[in-house]
């Protein structure tokens, strides 16, 4: 009789979200005409979600801190290396691979020594590691490399390439390449991949810096790039919430044991060795969250709270974790 009762539910879908496509094909197997799924560009599915033509749908973390909600604890977690999102270094940018290596095991020193995995106020954690990033001297302070980003890339993955550069080369650094970023004639030393992009020209580059594996070093945190987000936290009932959570158990528990089946069809596998990378992506994938997955997003969202443009609403971080763990605060 409840589910006589549910409406047709109405979900955004980001395709180069490459992490999501297995949840994707589970969504349409077992709630199949129950759901209407809408695919576009972050930018088309904000305004769809804006407008209220949707009702839900998987974004960028980094939108909590502009306009949406999360729905539920819920999204995409990526430990380690699975965040499938790097720095290429063109042969320019080689020399500073090991200085980066070096300065990230610092970092690393840092970040233990301020105990993350314990902390409760990540405004003032978040602080803590850029004021000590800055007792360091920075990498090449009188020419510091540009990065690339490629408009294609999650929202999330590029705040946390910002991130990077930011700990990497310091604040005057950082401002002086934002400046830069988007010239189009710059030569650049590095470029930021991620989803389709990275598993296919992984190989173009003679060195990468894996960004998964940068957010770990740093935190031993799961990276949260993505979570389900609503305009309004009433916009999706309590049983759908409910059969949606049910099916991301279900998918994170199939594709640990047999990826093959999500494969998604834009990428081209001529080569098998592609297929065994997607599916080595895939076992470092989880869909719901636990209070460590919430610290994690918490803390990355304190850190790369200063390169969002857009202003900020402090009010919607706390709301968004109505549903939070109650061993995390919510102070940023």
């Amino acid at each position: 009789m409840e589910d006589k009762q549910l409406k047709t539910l109405n979900i955004g879908w980001i395709p180069s979200f490459l992490g999501l496509e297995p949840l994707r094909v589970e969504l349409i197997n077992y709630l199949r005409d129950s759901v209407n799924i809408y695919p576009g560009t972050p930018m088309q599915i904000s305004k769809l979600l804006q407008d209220g033509s949707i009702d839900i749908a998987p974004v960028a973390s980094v939108n909590l801190l502009q306009n949406y909600q999360m729905s539920f604890p819920a999204g995409l977690v990526c430990s380690d290396y699975s965040v499938g999102a790097y720095i290429g270094f063109a042969s320019e940018g080689l020399s500073y691979v090991e200085k980066m290596k070096e300065r990230i095991s610092f970092l690393r020193v840092i970040c233990q020594g301020l105990n993350i995995e314990q902390v409760s106020e990540f405004k003032k954690t978040a602080s803590s590691i850029l004021e000590s990033s800055d007792q360091l001297l920075p990498l090449k302070p009188e020419l510091p490399p540009l990065l690339k980003l490629q408009g294609n890339c999650c929202e999330s993955v590029v705040a946390l390439a910002k991130l990077f550069y930011r700990l990497m080369f310091g604040k005057v650094a950082f401002d002086s390449w934002m400046s830069q970023s988007a010239v189009e004639d710059k030569k650049f030393d590095m470029i930021l991949l991620s989803g389709k992009e990275a598993l296919l020209r992984r190989k173009e580059f003679i060195r990468v810096i894996d960004l998964g594996h940068f957010w770990y070093s740093l935190t031993d945190l799961p990276f949260v790039p993505a979570v389900w987000q609503v305009k309004n936290l009433g916009a999706v009932s309590p049983l759908w919430k409910k059969k949606i959570i049910d099916v991301c158990e279900l998918t994170q528990s199939k594709m640990h044991i047999d990826s093959s089946n999500y494969v998604p069809t834009s990428l081209d596998l001529l080569n098998g060795s592609l297929e065994s990378e997607f599916a080595t992506y895939c076992k470092g994938l989880r869909y719901k969250f636990d209070s460590k997955d919430i610290k994690g997003l918490m803390l990355f969202l304190a850190l790369v709270r200063p390169f969002i443009k857009s202003s900020i609403d402090e009010v919607a971080i706390t709301k968004m974790l109505i549903l939070k763990d109650s061993t995390v605060d919510t102070t940023l």
